[in-house]
Formats: structure tokens, C-alpha cells, sequence
């Protein structure tokens, strides 16, 4: 697709090393120190040298990103695919000795008690593929060069470590699993061959899962960043499956200071991700919000478009469900809290699904210029809407739960149906605060901005698609 790739120089493959040693040795001092705060550590890591050595090497650090990549075309050389992985494991190798040396300890990749290889498998393929595919869309597109590159790939490792690191440890990553798996054969005399190759494959399936589906929602449309109705709804789909995949495996884990900025973090990513294919809604309150703004700029958003929309984040978040549920089996299901009542917990889902909503309109879906404010292109929108997951979740996670989406909502209700969690009433109400929200925020969203109608009659707003 494109250009051929460039060669790349010597300076690049020993960035790839450094990335790759410092990554690898912050993953195991962490685990071996059993530090609260490692997901955030290793996030932090992982994006500070993506901006520091990407303009160098492109800051893969990770085979399996190397052969997503690869795949994608147009990027790197075979020759240079080839030392980059060398250059990776030779990293990872070498930090797992140092970190056994520096921390005085190990630890082996396995799943944890309480869940089966195929759980660990599935865990471990499904958020290596969020890795590579967010890389693939914000690093390596064409068509939308941005600065929050480094930010989506970070915290795509919060959104993985809280999510799956209890069920398979989340290395997502073959160099760290070759520097885990040898440093700990060294320090105990023992090896299991089947564990590391597991990591060590599984990983590199996760890859060249994420460079295939590229293909199809990306493809030759990545040089004009204009997609196909396909190419949108298919978006829809990975996005709202992934939001509910992780809202399923936090809650079942019952990690009550997680939650929030695990689903943030993959909200967030997948926005940044996505959001120049389908405009990143991933949920009907988002999507009836846009529909009732009939903002300027989205006036193709029509009934027609929003029918569709919400088939695909329906079936996203019902196949999540079902899988969550064949991960962990069990399911969690919606409901208010017993102190509160259904009467907060609609007024709760009311107000925080207003909020997200309205932060979509307001950050990601203005016009090029209003008057003095300008906000198209801006590199915070999916910070933004992110954050209004943490928001809500810390804020009436206590009361309603916090769905803020009849997507969440159906996946959710319907998983739990399948181990005997259902209450009518509790869905309808979930599901119909949702929508109104959502309204609410449309109908508001039009009165505030109002400068921005008046001056698409007047033919001064740009028309940009939905």
C-alpha cells in the first residue's frame, strides 16, 4: 500500500533495543516489587520513549506490533522487520537478567488461579490485537498524523494490565515473555517449555490479527480518510466490543479501584484509533446526541446512518457479553445500588450520560472555527471523553453502576441472563436513561452553541463528514 518503506539505519535497530530493554525492565522491577501502581509504570514507559526514539525507529518494541506492521505494508522492510525482532528479544533477554539482578527475584507468565489456558490465551490475543491496532491506526496512518500517538498506545497498556492482568499476567508482548521466561528458568532451574511458547506465539497471533483487520477498515482508504459505510459500521463494532469486553472483565474481577480508568483507557485508545474512520461513537446515547444536534458539519448522520450505528455497537456489545462470559464464566448484570433505589440510579445515569455525551459534542465534533474558537484538530478530544468515564465511574459507580450506554447496557444484562441475572425493570431503566441522556445532551448541545447554526446559514461552517 503506498510507497515502499525506506531502509532503515543502524541508530534504528539499537532504539528498538533501548526501547525495548527499558520497557521490558520497568515490567519486571514492577512485578517483582509488586507495585500497586505497574500498569501506570509500565504505560508511562512505553509512551515516554515512544516519543522519544519513534521519530527514530518507529518505537515498536514488540515483535508482534513489528508483524502487524509488516503486515499493514508500507512501512517496514523485510530485511529491517527481521533485526527489528532480533534486536527486540536481544532487549528483552537482557532486561530480564538485569531486573533478576537489580530486584533479586522472578516470576513466571501463566494463567492465575481460578482460570483456564484458554482463558489466558484469549485474554492475551484479544488485548495484543488492541496494542497493534492502535498503533496501526494513530502511528502508522496515512491520512490523520497527530500527536497523541504516543498518549493512545500508553494507556492502551492501562486499559490491557487492569483488564487481564489478574487472568494471564498481560505481557502482549514476546519480547517481554523471552525476558520473563529465561530470567526465571535461570534463577530456579525450571522451565516450562509449553507456558513460554504459549507467550511467546500467542502474542505474534494478536499482530497479525490487528495488521489484518487493518486492512479491511483502514486499507487503500488510508491515503484520502475516505471510508466506506462498511468501513464505519465495522469500527462501530470493534469499538463498542472492545468497551464492553473490558467493562465485563473489570467488573467480574471485582477490583473496585480499577474499573473506571480501565474502561477510560480503552474508551479513550479506541477513540484516538478509530474516531477518523466512524467518528468513534461507540454508544447510542452518543449517537442519538449527534442525531438530535443536526450539527452543521453532520448533516450525512441521517435516521438511516443512526439505525445502522446502533446495530453495530448492539452486536458488538452482545458478542462481548458472550464472551466475557466464556472467559470468566460468569457474568455481572445492571442494577441500583440497595441504599439508593432505581430512582437515583436513573437520575444518575441521566446526568453522567448527558456529560459524556455533551463532551463529545463539544470536543470532538465542532466545525473547523466559531468565531475566535477553534477546536477541529485539537489532540485532547479523546482525553476528554475518556475522562468522563473516570468522572462518572468513581462518582455513581455506587449508585447506578455507571452503564452511560444502552450498548453496555444490553451486552451486560444479556450476559447475565445467561447465569440467571435478569430483572426487566432494571434493563428498561438503564436503557431508556441512556437514550434520554443522550437527547439531552443533543437538544442542550444546540442551545449552547448556537453561534455555530447560525453561521452554517450563512455558509461560513465547513462541511466535514460524520
Amino acid at each position: 500500500m503506498g510507497s515502499d518503506p525506506q531502509p532503515k539505519t543502524p541508530a534504528a535497530y539499537v532504539a528498538e533495543f533501548i526501547g525495548t530493554y527499558l520497557l521490558v525492565l520497568t515490567v519486571g522491577l514492577n512485578v517483582v516489587g509488586k507495585s500497586a501502581g505497574g500498569a501506570y509504570s509500565i504505560a508511562a514507559i512505553l509512551m515516554i520513549m515512544i516519543y522519544a526514539l519513534g521519530h527514530v525507529s518507529g518505537a515498536n518494541f514488540n515483535p508482534a506490533v513489528t508483524i502487524a506492521l509488516v503486515i499493514k505494508g508500507g512501512v517496514l522492510t523485510s530485511k529491517d522487520a527481521g533485526i527489528y525482532v532480533v534486536s527486540q528479544l536481544f532487549g528483552g533477554l537482557l532486561a530480564g537478567f538485569t531486573y533478576m539482578w537489580m530486584a533479586g527475584g522472578t516470576f513466571t507468565l501463566e494463567s492465575n488461579i481460578g482460570y483456564g489456558v484458554g482463558s489466558a490465551i484469549a485474554a492475551e490475543i484479544f488485548y495484543t490485537f488492541v496494542l497493534c491496532y492502535v498503533v496501526l491506526n494513530v502511528a502508522a496512518s496515512k491520512s490523520t498524523p497527530n500527536d497523541y500517538y504516543g498518549l493512545a498506545i500508553g494507556f492502551s497498556i492501562v486499559a490491557a494490565g487492569l483488564a487481564i492482568g489478574p487472568i494471564s499476567g498481560g505481557s502482549l508482548n514476546p519480547a517481554v515473555s523471552l525476558g520473563v521466561e529465561a530470567s526465571a528458568a535461570a534463577n530456579t532451574g525450571k522451565f516450562d517449555a509449553g507456558m513460554f511458547f504459549l507467550y511467546l506465539l500467542v502474542p505474534c497471533i494478536g499482530g497479525a490479527l490487528a495488521g489484518g483487520v487493518d486492512m479491511f477498515t483502514r486499507g487503500k482508504a488510508d491515503e484520502t480518510g475516505e471510508y466506506s459505510l462498511a468501513q464505519k459500521l465495522t469500527c462501530e463494532f470493534i469499538g463498542t466490543f472492545f468497551l464492553v469486553l473490558t467493562v465485563g472483565l473489570n467488573v467480574l474481577q471485582k477490583a473496585p479501584a480499577s474499573p473506571p480508568m480501565s474502561i477510560a483507557a480503552i474508551l479513550m485508545i479506541m477513540i484516538y484509533a478509530l474516531g477518523p474512520v466512524s467518528g468513534a461513537h461507540f454508544n447510542p446515547a452518543v449517537s442519538t446526541a449527534i442525531l438530535v444536534a443536526k450539527r452543521p458539519n453532520t448533516q450525512d448522520f441521517d435516521v438511516k446512518a443512526y439505525g445502522l450505528y446502533l446495530a453495530a455497537q448492539f452486536v458488538g456489545a452482545i458478542v462481548a457479553g458472550i464472551v466475557y462470559y466464556l472467559m470468566m464464566g460468569n457474568a455481572p448484570f445492571l442494577s441500583p445500588s440497595v441504599s439508593h433505589g432505581m430512582v437515583a440510579a436513573a437520575i444518575a445515569e441521566i446526568v453522567f450520560t448527558f456529560v459524556l455525551s455533551f463532551v463529545v459534542l463539544n470536543v470532538a465534533t465542532q466545525p473547523e472555527e466559531i468565531g475566535s474558537t477553534k477546536t477541529k484538530g485539537n489532540n485532547y478530544f479523546g482525553l476528554a471523553i475518556g475522562f468522563s468515564i473516570v468522572a462518572a465511574g468513581y462518582a455513581i459507580g455506587g449508585i447506578s453502576g455507571g452503564s452511560l450506554n444502552p450498548a453496555v447496557t444490553m451486552g451486560v444484562d444479556l450476559s447475565g441472563a445467561i447465569v440467571g441475572k435478569w430483572e426487566t425493570a432494571n434493563f428498561f431503566l438503564y436503557l431508556v436513561s441512556g437514550f434520554f441522556g443522550g437527547a439531552l445532551a443533543g437538544a442542550v448541545y444546540r442551545f449552547t452553541s448556537a453561534e455555530q447554526f447560525t453561521a452554517a446559514e450563512k455558509g461560513e461552517t465547513e462541511k466535514l463528514t460524520a
